[in-house]
């Protein structure tokens, strides 16, 4: 096995469990002034190590969803309704559980940030690409959840099927709203953790 300049083996498999040594560590460490300092980087650490995440730490994820989520839907519906009308149309042959739930969830979303011609939406999304599909079969598990979501397809659908940007900005926030009460009482949080 080849060695580094160090000494201790610098295989592909070695790097992945040095890698998780160093963010185990750093986030046994985490405290305020250390969240404050990291960057996405640090962010995109947490995520793949979502078993040590800092309580309320989904409920902030959602918050910052909510603060462009609005942005990127309005986008998309500007830049791109048809794609947009065209993915929400499958959405009623999507099987009524959470996992399906949750892919075509994360298939809107992305689509709406590829949509919305802004990059760095989609980026910032793809940082939580496996991360979102597994809290969200937490999220919809409950029925209420699946319903919430299907009444804002449907909204978001009538929104792109008339081209109509600023409605879709609006169900957007709202449905996002909705949300993080959702799942503050899905996961026991109180909401301004």
């Amino acid at each position: 096995m080849p060695t580094s300049a160090a000494g201790p083996p610098s295989s592909p498999a070695f790097e992945v469990f040095r890698h998780r040594i160093v963010m185990a560590e750093y986030l046994e460490r985490a405290d305020a002034s250390r969240m404050q300092e990291g960057g996405l980087n640090v962010l995109s650490g947490l995520v793949r190590y979502s078993d040590r995440l800092p309580p309320g730490f989904v409920t902030k994820l959602l918050q910052v969803r909510l603060a462009m989520g609005p942005a990127y839907a309005r986008a998309a519906i500007e830049n791109a309704a048809a794609s947009v009308a065209a993915l929400l149309s499958r959405h009623p042959q999507v099987d009524d559980t959470p996992a399906a739930f949750a892919h075509f969830d994360w298939t809107l979303h992305h689509t709406l940030t590829v949509a919305s011609g802004n990059q760095v939406y989609t980026l910032m999304l793809n940082g939580f690409a496996g991360f979102y599909e597994q809290v969200a079969q937490s999220y919809f598990a409950p029925r209420e959840a699946r319903a919430a979501s299907s009444a804002f397809y449907d909204a978001l659908l009538a929104a792109a099927q008339r081209a109509d940007a600023g409605e879709a900005e609006r169900v957007t926030r709202a449905v996002m709203e909705e949300s993080i009460g959702l799942w503050t009482q899905i996961a026991g949080e109180d909401r301004e953790t």
